[in-house]
């Protein structure tokens, strides 16, 4: 059986009720309610000042005790609680557990799935705030409570006043902002004409009933009558007990919020005449949407210096925070969370792979180790032609010009074959012509090949090595960024990071700054935020993004709105973004201004150039004309040093 816990809250100090018919009442509709309310578990907690033990065999097991339970009065002669115990052991829906309220031990005791009746027996209007306002704490103390529960006050002694006593006891319910709550007080008024006697009067808290009201106790609603007639006791009419507050029309009433800009989910904010207006985000459409069909009037603060908003003596919060807040209780008191409506993640950021520079494109067609071995082979093809022509010449005795007989002569008659600059005539001997033809057809292959590739390396440099897994970050020499706000919510095991390593990004634009510019840090942030950023801020000339994320999430995130704690707008709030979410509108809202940013900024960028067909400039040519100056500069430095060994040569002679 599904356990629901029933909290019965006995607030009352000992007096004697003169007139029993009134007690019988109480109890008969009390009994009534509970049963509409349908409990599992009726938990009796009884104030402190009880000092007779409770002890009536005529009572079940049912009934258990738990704390200082053992002291239940039996109420001196008229013992209506006794009795109303009576009447829930008459059925085995629900079992009893007795609990001593003791406001000085600061008892703590709350279920969020509980109903509560809170009973005072004071005589008074100050005592019997005070009495209900006490008992309830023992609710209210706990940070998890379910400000939606059901309550019920009970007022057991009879008013001249009624309607001025459950007004009170509404308002004061609504200061620790419990929201479902009626109000049962004893009346005596008899409709002699259908001999209708009407004992108890159920009065509620209808915050929107009539236009100008808004959320304001201004009255109570007399909403139901416990009667007897000639059937017996009963309720007057069938209407529920516990109605839902807000309306779909809300006649105008203000909703204020309180926000910080963080696009993509609110940005944009502008202040006129001290007003603050805020013109887009998906955050903002939603809040737009919702007001709209509720007809209420959307009224911003100024954003708070303090992340979390302003706390106020009542235990709210200045306005509802609809900043991109996560779905983490732990962070922030007397609160309540709107359904989820995204699902954000925790991601690294890493700076993106830049171009190669194009000077290098000459010597990147092949890699280092085919230029060794290029290197290699010109040198022993050099070495084994000077060799072939030293043997010829030994065999044959053949007549052979002294320059070939040198190996500098050879090298540099193999050079100029590579460069496709032509060489010296070899000699007429077959093995030295086979041996050069041989060095032709290779070179003739070697550049073949070279040249083929080396236009695209003009034209597509390639980028250099991207950092695409975590494993690679704390592998590479990065700095580790930490955003102080995300630690506690969103990065599981950060304290394992090498402290060498770790980089606080206080300010984390500072952070994106030194990405993009040194490019030797990787930092931890959220995804939507962050892809609306760089979609906006960090986009190179290439129309390319200049920081990327790594495809593993850290985290996941439930992004939510935040609501004060009771607040009557939730409910609504929910039931809307449902439909909203369901019906795919709020995907289209984030696609259509995912789609407007980069039109936006894409039109601040140069025109691309064609990618079908690339006319080669003077940046494409760098590196040709980087490596013609070097030759032209290495050259002028060697013809200077023949000169200075000629010069001196020239003296010694003289001398």
């Amino acid at each position: 059986m599904r356990k629901t816990w029933f909290i019965f809250l006995c607030c009352f100090a000992v007096i004697l009720t003169t007139d029993a018919k009134e007690n019988i009442a109480l109890i008969n509709c009390l009994y009534d309610v509970i049963k509409q309310i349908s409990p599992v578990s009726v938990i009796i907690i009884t104030p402190n000042g009880f000092q007779k033990n409770y002890n009536n065999s005529e009572f079940s097991t049912n009934i258990t005790d738990y704390a200082r339970c053992g002291t239940i009065s039996p109420c001196a002669e008229q013992d209506i609680w006794n009795s109303l115990l009576q009447k829930f052991q008459e059925t085995s829906t629900w079992s009893t557990v007795l609990i001593q309220v003791d406001i000085e031990d600061k008892q703590v005791y709350s279920n969020i799935n509980a109903s509560y009746i809170l009973i005072s027996e004071k005589e008074s209007i100050t005592d019997l705030i005070i009495d209900i306002k006490e008992e309830s704490m023992i609710v209210t103390r706990d940070q998890d409570w379910n400000p939606r529960l059901k309550f019920i006050v009970c007022v057991t002694k009879t008013f001249a006043n009624p309607e001025n006593v459950a007004k009170e006891m509404l308002s004061a319910m609504w200061e620790i902002k419990i929201v479902n709550v009626i109000v049962l007080i004893p009346t005596q008024e008899v409709d002699e004409g259908v001999n209708i006697n009407s004992l108890i009067d159920v009065y509620i808290w209808l915050p929107f009933s009539a236009e100008g009201r808004c959320s304001n106790v201004s009255d109570a609603t007399l909403l139901n009558r416990w009667i007897s007639d000639e059937t017996g006791e009963r309720f007057l009419n069938k209407t529920p007990l516990f109605q839902y507050k807000t309306p779909a029309n809300l006649n105008f009433c203000p909703l204020f919020a309180s926000v910080l800009e963080f696009p993509p989910f609110i940005f944009d904010m502008e202040e006129k005449d001290g007003e603050v207006t805020y013109r887009s985000g998906i955050k903002y459409m939603i809040i737009r949407e919702v007001t709209n069909r509720v007809n209420m009037e959307l009224k911003f603060r100024k954003p708070s210096t303090d992340f979390w908003g302003t706390p106020l003596k009542n235990r709210s919060y200045t306005g509802i925070g609809f900043t991109d807040f996560f779905h983490k209780g732990h962070n922030v008191l007397n609160v309540e969370y709107s359904r989820i409506y995204l699902i954000d993640h925790t991601r690294w950021y890493v700076p993106c792979a830049k171009p190669i520079d194009r000077w290098k494109s000459l010597i990147r067609v092949f890699k280092p180790s085919l230029w060794l071995g290029f290197l290699a082979v010109y040198i022993f093809a050099s070495v084994v032609i000077w060799a072939v022509v030293k043997i010829s010449i030994g065999i044959k005795e053949n007549s052979v010009n002294d320059t070939f007989k040198s190996l500098v002569t050879w090298l540099l008659n193999f050079w100029a074959i590579i460069v496709e600059s032509g060489a010296t005539d070899p000699p007429n001997i077959i093995p030295i012509r086979i041996v050069f033809l041989a060095w032709i057809l290779y070179c003739w292959a070697v550049n073949t090949v070279y040249q083929t590739f080396l236009v695209t390396f003009l034209v597509d440099p390639g980028y250099e090595h991207q950092l695409s897994t975590e494993e690679e970050v704390f592998e590479s020499n990065v700095a580790l960024g930490i955003v102080p706000s995300l630690v506690t919510c969103c990065i599981p095991g950060w304290e394992t990071y090498p402290p060498s390593r770790v980089y606080i990004c206080t300010f984390y634009q500072k952070c994106l700054d030194r990405s993009v510019m040194v490019s030797d840090i990787a930092f931890t942030f959220v995804q939507y935020h962050m892809d609306h950023i760089i979609s906006t801020r960090y986009i190179g000339d290439n129309g390319k993004p200049l920081i990327c994320p790594l495809k593993e999430p850290i985290s996941f995130q439930p992004v939510v709105i935040l609501f004060n704690k009771g607040s009557l707008y939730l409910q609504r709030f929910d039931k809307l973004i449902g439909g909203i979410i369901e019906g795919g509108i709020l995907n289209y809202w984030y696609e259509n201004l995912k789609h407007t940013s980069t039109l936006t900024t894409f039109s601040t960028l140069k025109p691309a150039e064609d990618e079908e067909y690339i006319k080669l400039s003077l940046e494409h040519l760098k590196s040709a004309f980087i490596f013609l100056f070097l030759g032209y500069l290495i050259s002028i430095l060697i013809f200077i040093i023949e000169k200075i060994i000629q010069k001196k040569n020239a003296r010694k002679s003289n001398i």
